[in-house]
C-alpha cells in the first residue's frame, strides 16, 4: 500500500534523458498558482502607484519568485511525480494563495506576518522534499545541506511572523542571509549535478509566458474602467498591447541563445535575469492598466485617503463598521425628529377623510 503513494525518487541528469522532457501538468499548475498570485499582489499595487507602495510589491514580488524558482529547481533534478510528491507540491501552492490573501496589507501589520508564515512553510516543505533525495548517493552531500539551510530559514521567516513588527527587519535579514546561503552552496555543487537545459528553459519560458498574458488583463481591465474614450486613452491602450507584444517577440525569439543543448554558465545568467524582468514585467501592467483608466481625468486623493489605504484590511473593516454605525445612528434621530414633528390625531382625521 505504502509503495503506491511513495517511489524512491531519483537524480535525473540530462545524459540520462531518453526523449525531451516536457513540463508536467503538475508543474503547470505550479506556474498557474505563482502567476496567478503575483497578479493578486499586483492588485494591491494598483490601488498605491507610489513608491512606497512599489516597495512593498518588490518584498512580496520576491519572496513568491524565490519559493517558486526554489520548487522548480528541485523539480528539474529529481521530479519522479508521486502520489507524495504531488501532496508536497500542492501543499506548497496553497500556502501561495495563503501568501497572496495576506499581501494586502503594510508590512508592519498582522496580514504581513501571516505573509512571512507561509512562506516559511513553502520553506519548510521544500526542505521535506529535500530530505526525501539524502538517500541519493550522488546528491546525499547536497540534500542535507539544502535541507538544513532551508530549515533554518523557513524557523526564521515563521519566528518573524510573531514578534514585534520593530523586530521584523532584523529577523527578514537574517532569513534572507540563510537563503542567499543555500542559493550559494547549490551554485557550488551545480557542476556536480547538472540542471536540465530543455526542461528548466520550458519551466521559465512558460511561467513569462503567463505573464505576459496577465499583462494584457491588465490593459483589459483598465479599458473597462474607462466610461468614456479620449485620444490619449485608445492611443495608451493600442501602444500598451503593442509593448506586450513586442516583449513577447523578443523573448520568445532569442530563447535559443540560452543554449539548451548543455549546461553552462549562460544558463545560470539567464535564468538569474528572469527575476528583473519578471518584476518589471508585473509593474510595467499595472502601470499601463493606470495610465489607460486615467488618462484625461483627475484623479485627487486627500491625504487622509491615503493614509486609510495604507491602514491594515482588518483595521479597515472596523473603521467602515464603525462609520456605517453611526451614519444608522443618525438616520434613525432624523426620521424620529420628522415623525415628532405631526399631530398624530391630525394624521387619523385625514385618514377618516
Amino acid at each position: 500500500m505504502i509503495e503506491r503513494w511513495i517511489e524512491a525518487p531519483r537524480l535525473r541528469l540530462p545524459e540520462d534523458e531518453t526523449a525531451d522532457r516536457r513540463a508536467t501538468w503538475l508543474e503547470l499548475f505550479f506556474d498557474l498558482v505563482f502567476a496567478a498570485a503575483v497578479a493578486d499582489i499586483g492588485s494591491r499595487l494598483s490601488s498605491d502607484y507610489t513608491v512606497i507602495g512599489l516597495g512593498r510589491f518588490g518584498f512580496q514580488f520576491f519572496l513568491i519568485w524565490w519559493a517558486w524558482t526554489g520548487h522548480t529547481f528541485f523539480s528539474t533534478r529529481f521530479d519522479n511525480d508521486d502520489p507524495l510528491h504531488r501532496i508536497l507540491t500542492l501543499a506548497q501552492m496553497f500556502l501561495a494563495a495563503v501568501m497572496a490573501v495576506n499581501a494586502n496589507a503594510t508590512l508592519a501589520s498582522r496580514e504581513a506576518g501571516g505573509f512571512v508564515a507561509a512562506y516559511g512553510g513553502i520553506r519548510l516543505l521544500l526542505a521535506v522534499q529535500y530530505g526525501r533525495v539524502v538517500a541519493i548517493p550522488e546528491t546525499a552531500r547536497f540534500a542535507r545541506r539544502q535541507r538544513l539551510w532551508l530549515s533554518m530559514a523557513a524557523i526564521a521567516w515563521l519566528v518573524s511572523a510573531v514578534v514585534p513588527p520593530t523586530w521584523r527587519p532584523a529577523a527578514w535579514t537574517l532569513a534572507l542571509a540563510l537563503e542567499l546561503g543555500a542559493s550559494l552552496l547549490a551554485r557550488m555543487v551545480a557542476p556536480a549535478l547538472p540542471l536540465d537545459p530543455a526542461h528548466l528553459i520550458e519551466r521559465f519560458g512558460l511561467f513569462t509566458l503567463i505573464l505576459f498574458g496577465q499583462s494584457v488583463v491588465a490593459i483589459m481591465a483598465g479599458m473597462r474602467q474607462r466610461d468614456a474614450w479620449t485620444p490619449g486613452a485608445a492611443t495608451s491602450a493600442v501602444l500598451g498591447l503593442l509593448l506586450v507584444f513586442a516583449l513577447w517577440w523578443a523573448y520568445f525569439g532569442g530563447l535559443a541563445a540560452a543554449n539548451p543543448k548543455s549546461p553552462s554558465p549562460r544558463l545560470h545568467v539567464w535564468t538569474a535575469t528572469h527575476l528583473s524582468l519578471c518584476f518589471a514585467i508585473a509593474v510595467a501592467a499595472v502601470g499601463i492598466e493606470h495610465i489607460i483608466a486615467r488618462n484625461g481625468e483627475r484623479h485627487i486623493r486627500s491625504d487622509v485617503t491615503r493614509q486609510f489605504e495604507l491602514l491594515p484590511v482588518s483595521t479597515q473593516r472596523e473603521r467602515l463598521h464603525r462609520v456605517a454605525q453611526n451614519f444608522a445612528h443618525v438616520e434613525r434621530d432624523f426620521f424620529e425628529a420628522q415623525f415628532a414633528r405631526f399631530d398624530l390625531r391630525e394624521v387619523e382625521n385625514v385618514v377618516d377623510d
